[in-house]
């Protein structure tokens, strides 16, 4: 398969050529001479490739003859051709050459791979290869002994953070070794390509992970040998040679298709393609040979084999963000590590989401390309059909870290016959390998009926595999010594740790970085514009302070000071979610080698600071004088042993600086007490006595901070988942038809249409105790209908009839009797299997049905879905940890099987599941069927048992067109007999698929073979007409608890809603219960909760502050502190709730802060606010647990202190300076609970009302 390459980003280093000017002069002297004949075109081409031969040969590569318009030319390429930078190309004509070049995928990319290896040959250049050896490989993971896996409570963190204390004191927990790979050796030979089978938890993915130099993190756990073309794995780097494709779609939702594989082809470079090219092009030159001008282009633009063209504009997407299908991305992963250099390829699980269609051209060119360009691929799948199976050369089975089998595909089912068991006909080979290592499929595939059967392991088939000729020559070949001279295999073994220079990689991720900040230029706009209404705020409320000069005064002042950079240090929150939403994609491209993490931390702080300097600039101009700082201990008042924690805190430097600048201009020095000016005596007041020359020092301080956070932070990225009653029901839908608003960029670009019509005119009928499969290709709108007809789609316009037994249909009411699978599992990651089962079927049965029977459903439900040995485990975050992919989709399934109901959708139930989970799966969706239920489901790649488990069929095309609605029949006879009625349509092979025969002979391009459009067919026919008729300190550790403590609560409250509210969205559709009681459970969740939390912090806090020894006094500072927790809780999911995304909430969550901060009563106490703001102080929560904390602990002490020059009671200047009353108490109380009980109830409503959730 011919892979999309970034050379014209890497030959730019070479310089301009001949200006294109010069050339196409040459060109057109000629034009004007060549006659209409193909002689003078010939006689012209030869004259423009002389043109481009008398460049150097390195500036050669650039140029080449492009075809004028895009009309279909005669193979041999003669035609009005000009001159072009192939570099500099423009998508419409990048399009209109590929269209032209490849009609036919797989037929077209065989021809052009051919003729490029002709034309290598003929300058006796071949590429490189990789032969990959490995020989007793084993690897294994120490695991701590635990009787069960202890769920997050409180309890049990704190058990395993007093044990990894212990560990660190060198206590040693009991561990035991547990094997994932158990001396495996093999060959993955060039030339042939090799197909990894076993089931889930096999070690497939683990052997995969280490070939392909990712486990090399890990050297204790891995042992044997592994080479590459006979050098070990530690003694070279690899950069460039080897490439693993994961089986998680990890990518950046704010980008396209067309910039994520960019993006992946410039990290990766071109390797020594570069070095190639040059010799080939020496070669032509010296030979007078004129290469073919298509195949001349073709090796130098990209190549969109897998299918991305049509959603090459389109954004990714995520959970909330529309994007493309999951599919799509599936081959965007494949396509991310395809673009670059590699000539060994390990791909792990890369038709999950594919129809059988797709994956087989997939397969099919990259059989292609490993044939003929001698490349190296080992692919793991997990139901591939007969005719993909018949694609490789090589199998490798593995079971329980074991190889069973690995060898020719043609000596496999001899094997297993010497074993004892045989293939039945009409069975796929694949489905048979992985099921007749299962305990509980096995006895059906023993034919030798003259001996009993004994179940036989997974080592005694090891053991026979070990005896056997196969493996006897598999390990002649691991003992053979590598022949460096042999060919040109060693040129990828290089001892560089990048296969781009640094500069390139750096400029790379600095346009990505750029271009990601263009994306969420609504996050920084919105930050920059909420920075200025709260530096006017800011402003106005330090409008009218004194001018008059004293102690009391410079208070003000340098509270003043103190809340500017606290203001500006939470504006920066809102970074934290947009770098963790990233990390994740990071984490994946650094361990696959495509950038070092320098190059991506450096851009992302170089492009932060202009707006830094704008957010600073904004402020600093609006309030001028009133600059500050947050409120810090004085470095008097720490303990001797703790004063040096004050040079390590950058907010040392940053007050000491400002509080010098301000308090030693000349007019603060007016005289105060003691022959002491006025200045010097408020910056020892704070603690702060420093000479000026310090200011500078601070500034220097301040930048050697600023190097080192960046400098940690680099260094961290590069180091650092029973029948019950029921009313049978039947859906029936006429004319449905679906459109999207085309965005405003694409009508920019030059489409025609306002509106993208997804689905045209679908009218189709789902009954009771009937399994309906909806198929297409990929693209088709297979999930878009289901979405339609279940009323999930929140955007976008439908049109036509839905009934539900004849009467149109209610979403109130359909979403109670019907459940819905969706193709994602998102479920929530903190409570264990059965909690996530269990909880479904509490809410969504009945009340007439009795807590017994739900529960034996729910046991009935984890045995039919193979549940059962892990349903105390928790759910867990996919890729991080938890349950595996296929025992995530079992669950989904498993959670809506539970909930009864009368109409079942599943989209895509068996993506992700090996051919055994696949079986058990659609077993149980049958029997369902069987009780009478109308059962939906999509599906992309069946195989011939699974495909005709279905009833019936609704196909469909791109352009969600219907092309077929109507019965299988036995052994799809009537879906058969249909097609091959139509004039042209090939009939079907013995033993083939019919549902890859069936997308084959409908796909696009048959279309455009025969001259018939199949909707259209369809329409016409009998089948459809019939459907027709079936239708439808002190004070300042109060300050700072107030405000740090929540904020801290408020802020880590945001992801978690977030994460939840997909969760909610799925349940809530399903009419699983009402968002009220959604709401509530989540605000009363967070009570005890809370309490715990105020009641360890009392116990901390308390007397290490040194309040006074009460009970009634410490009832009170337990009281506020719990209702101040509280609130920030609720604070935090009501932003969340109000916001699109945990980046808008971050931004939001900061301007809150920042009022909460100014209001609160401490900076600027009550008396001193102008009157025009009182109201927002009197709203403000923290003025009233600032109120509640101090008016408790010191409202009713007498004892005086001396305060700015004047001696008072403690009350009495409590009264005075900040307005609080001891008798207002019983008002502070109401209040403190009114607070937490109206963000609650603003939450209650917002979640409820609001959904951002775009599909």
């Amino acid at each position: 398969m011919e892979r999309p390459s970034s050379e014209g980003h890497e030959l730019e280093e070479s310089g301009r050529p001949a200006s294109k000017q010069d050339l196409s002069g040459q060109a057109d002297t000629v034009s004007g001479a060549s006659g209409g004949d193909d002689g003078g075109k010939q006689e012209e081409v030869e004259i423009q490739w002389a043109a481009i031969e008398r460049l150097p040969t390195a500036k050669r590569l650039r140029w080449s003859l492009f075809q004028h318009g895009g009309g279909a030319e005669e193979d041999d390429g003669i035609g009005s051709k000009r001159i072009v930078d192939v570099a500099s190309l423009g998508d419409i004509e990048r399009r209109l050459f590929m269209k032209k070049l490849i009609r036919d995928v797989e037929e077209d990319n065989r021809r052009l791979l051919e003729k490029q290896r002709e034309r290598m040959a003929s300058a006796s250049v071949k590429l490189p290869s990789i032969e990959v050896k490995f020989k007793n490989l084993s690897v294994e993971a120490q695991c701590e002994v635990v009787a069960k896996k202890p769920l997050p409570t409180l309890w049990n963190t704190l058990k395993e953070a007093l044990k990894g204390v212990g560990r660190a004191c060198g206590v040693e927990s009991e561990t035991v070794n547990v094997s994932i790979l158990k001396n495996v050796s093999g060959v993955i030979k060039p030339s042939r390509l090799t197909l990894l089978l076993g089931p889930p938890g096999s070690g497939k993915t683990t052997l995969l992970l280490s070939l392909a130099g990712q486990m090399r993190q890990l050297p204790q756990q891995l042992t044997g040998d592994i080479t590459y073309n006979g050098e070990k794995l530690e003694k070279t780097f690899l950069a460039n040679a080897l490439a693993y494709i994961s089986q998680k779609d990890q990518h950046i939702p704010e980008m396209t298709v067309r910039e994520t594989l960019d993006f992946a082809a410039r990290c990766q470079g071109i390797g020594c393609r570069a070095d190639i090219m040059m010799e080939v092009a020496r070669h032509e030159k010296r030979a007078g040979v004129i290469p073919n001008p298509d195949i001349d282009t073709y090796m130098k633009v990209e190549m969109k084999i897998l299918g991305l063209e049509a959603c090459s504009g389109t954004l990714v997407g995520d959970a909330i963000r529309r994007g493309i299908s999951g599919g799509q991305k599936r081959r965007l992963t494949t396509g991310e590590m395809m673009v670059g250099p590699s000539r060994a390829f390990f791909m792990d699980e890369i038709s999950n989401g594919l129809d059988s269609s797709t994956a087989f051209q997939i397969i099919s060119c990259i059989q292609q390309y490993v044939h003929i360009t001698e490349a190296t691929a080992l692919i793991s799948l997990l139901q591939p059909t007969p005719e993909t199976f018949n694609l490789f050369d090589d199998i490798m089975l593995m079971a329980r870290g074991k190889i069973i089998y690995h060898g020719p595909r043609d000596h496999i089912l001899g094997f297993f016959e010497e074993c004892g068991f045989r293939c039945p006909p009409r069975k796929g080979i694949a489905d048979f390998l992985q099921e007749v290592i299962s305990e509980n499929d096995q006895a059906q595939y023993w034919y030798q009926k003259d001996k009993p059967y004994i179940y036989i392991t997974t080592d005694e088939f090891s053991e026979m595999f070990q005896s056997s000729s196969t493996e006897k020559k598999l390990e002649e070949e691991l003992s053979e010594a590598h022949d460096k001279y042999k060919s040109n295999r060693d040129a990828y073994l290089t001892f560089n740790t990048s296969a781009t220079a640094k500069w390139e990689v750096f400029k790379t991720c600095m346009e990505r970085e750029f271009l990601l900040l263009k994306r969420n230029s609504f996050v920084h706009m919105f930050k920059t514009i909420q920075i200025a209404i709260i530096a006017i705020m800011t402003m106005t409320v330090f409008l009218h302070t004194q001018r008059d000069l004293n102690l009391v005064q410079a208070s003000y002042y340098f509270d003043s000071l103190r809340y500017t950079i606290i203001r500006l240090v939470t504006n920066g929150i809102a970074e934290l979610t947009l770098s963790l939403s990233r990390l994740p994609v990071f984490y994946k491209q650094r361990d696959f080698r495509l950038y070092p993490a320098w190059a991506y931390s450096i851009p992302a702080s170089l492009l932060k600071i202009p707006f830094s300097i704008i957010e600073s600039f904004i402020w600093t101009a609006l309030t001028y004088y009133p600059i500050g700082y947050s409120p810090e201990i004085q470095r008097d008042s720490f303990p001797v042993w703790l004063r040096w924690v004050f040079w390590f805190s950058p907010t040392t430097y940053a007050e000491i600086g400002l509080s010098i600048n301000e308090f030693q201009a000349p007019r603060w020095e007016k005289l105060a007490t003691g022959n002491v000016t006025l200045g010097k005596q408020v910056l020892k007041s704070h603690g702060l006595n420093f000479e000026g020359n310090f200011y500078w020092l601070s500034i220097g301080a301040l930048l050697i901070f600023t190097l080192l956070f960046n400098l940690s932070n680099t260094v961290a990225l590069a180091s650092g988942r029973i029948v019950m009653p029921f009313q049978p029901l039947t859906m029936t839908f006429q004319d449905i038809q679906y459109f999207i608003d085309i965005p405003k960029g694409m009508n920019r670009q030059g489409y025609g249409p306002r509106r993208l019509q997804l689905l045209q005119n679908l009218t189709g009928a789902f009954r009771p105790g009937v399994l309906s499969a909806i198929m297409g290709v990929s693209g088709a709108g297979k999930t878009t209908l289901m979405d339609v007809l279940c009323g999930r789609k929140t955007c976008g316009i439908i049109e036509g009839d839905i009934r539900i037994d004849g009467y149109p249909k209610a979403q109130e009411t359909f979403a109670r009797i019907s459940g819905y699978c969706e193709q994602n599992d998102y479920h929530s990651p903190q409570i264990t299997v059965a909690e996530s089962i269990i909880y479904s079927a509490w809410l969504r049965h009945p009340p007439e049905i009795n807590q017994q029977m739900k529960a034996e459903f729910v046991e009935a439900v984890l045995k039919t879905m193979e549940l059962q040995g892990v349903k105390d485990a928790l759910v867990g975050t996919p890729g991080i940890n938890g349950l595996s992919t296929e025992k995530r989709k079992r669950l989904t399934i498993a959670v809506e099987l539970v909930a009864n109901p009368s109409i079942l959708f599943l989209d895509e139930p068996t993506t992700g599941l090996d051919a055994r989970a696949a079986a058990i799966v659609m077993r149980a969706v049958k029997n369902i069927v069987e009780t009478g239920r109308t059962v939906v489901c999509t599906i992309h790649q069946p195989s011939i048992d699974i495909f005709e488990s279905f009833d019936e069929l609704l196909l469909m095309k791109k352009g969600g067109q219907l092309i077929y609605n109507g019965p299988l029949g036995e052994n799809s006879r009537k879906l058969i007999q249909y097609f091959e009625k139509i004039p042209g349509v090939p009939k079907i092979k013995e033993h083939y698929n019919p549902a890859t025969w069936m997308l084959e002979v409908t796909s696009v391009a048959m279309e455009r073979h025969l001259g018939i459009n199949f909707a259209d067919v369809y329409q016409k026919s009998t089948l459809y007409q019939n459907n027709e008729q079936e239708l439808f300190s002190i004070m300042g550790s109060m300050y700072l608890a107030t405000i740090f403590l929540g904020i801290n609560n408020c802020t880590a409250v945001l992801p978690i809603i977030a994460s939840e509210r997909i969760v909610f969205y799925r349940e809530r559709f399903a009419r699983m219960y009402a968002s009220y009681i959604y709401s509530l459970a989540q605000v009363a969740a967070e009570i005890p909760y809370s309490l715990i939390l105020a009641a360890i912090y009392v116990i901390i806090t308390y007397p290490a502050i040194g309040y006074f020894l009460s009970s009634y006094k410490i009832f009170w500072y337990f009281y506020v502190s719990f209702c101040t927790l509280l609130y920030y809780n609720y604070l935090g999911m009501l932003i969340m709730s109000l916001s699109r995304n945990t980046q808008v909430a971050a931004v939001l969550a900061s301007a809150c802060y920042a009022i909460l901060n100014l209001f609160a009563g401490y900076l600027i106490p009550k008396p001193r606010i102008p009157q025009w703001w009182i109201w927002l102080y009197l709203c403000c929560p923290t003025s009233w647990t600032l109120n509640g904390f101090m008016t408790s602990q010191y409202g009713d002490i007498t004892t005086e202190i001396k305060a700015f020059g004047e001696t008072k009671a403690l009350n009495a200047f409590l009264k005075d300076y900040y307005g609080f009353h001891q008798r207002d108490l019983s008002f502070v109380r109401f209040i403190l609970v009114l607070i937490p009980v109206t963000f609650a109830s603003l939450f209650l409503y917002h979640i409820g009302k609001l959904n951002f959730q775009r599909k």
